[in-house]
């Protein structure tokens, strides 16, 4: 069985704004660090069910103090070190099928997504030039660059998927 993608972490918390939802998770195992990724497009279960950290958690993500209008908890709040491995007995009890011995790693996780792609355009026999030139100035791009262009290119499909269907 392969790993992935949260293996190594506990959900623990959606933070809700107006127009945003920040999702916080903890590291199943050694320290009690936490990562996020903010969503701004509408939510749905199949988003929440592939969206992984993109970042370490900052509460002040935004640089000034929001308050969240509401938070979820996914996890105790007050989740300690000591009082993790009880929680984690109980998600194992309830069917979670994460692998929380799995040590997590951001970076990790960045190298396995860029290796997936490469696999995918190492497999996929036609591509024009004009793609080519895009993925080697992709390939260029330093992990915050490359972040900031998927979430463009996502939210310019999201806008054509919109303009198709109104």
């Amino acid at each position: 069985m392969g790993l992935g993608p949260r293996d190594g972490l506990i959900l623990w918390a959606w933070e809700t704004y107006k127009n945003k939802i920040r999702i916080i998770w903890l590291l199943s195992n050694r320290t009690m660090r936490k990562y996020e990724t903010t969503i701004y497009d509408e939510i749905n279960g199949e988003l929440l069910s592939t969206v992984c950290p993109e970042g370490k958690y900052n509460v002040d993500h935004w640089g000034h103090s929001t308050v969240p209008d509401y938070i979820f908890y996914a996890a105790p709040p007050e989740l300690t070190v000591n009082t993790r491995s009880v929680f984690i007995k109980r998600l194992k009890a309830s069917g979670v099928s994460v692998n929380f011995d799995y040590e997590y790693s951001l970076g990790r996780q960045r190298q396995d997504e860029e290796k997936a792609v490469a696999d995918k355009i190492q497999n996929f026999n036609s591509i024009t030039a004009d793609e080519k030139e895009f993925l080697e100035v992709y390939q260029q791009l330093n992990n915050e660059g490359k972040t900031e262009l998927i979430k463009l290119m996502e939210s310019l499909l999201n806008g054509q998927e919109r303009e198709g269907t109104a």
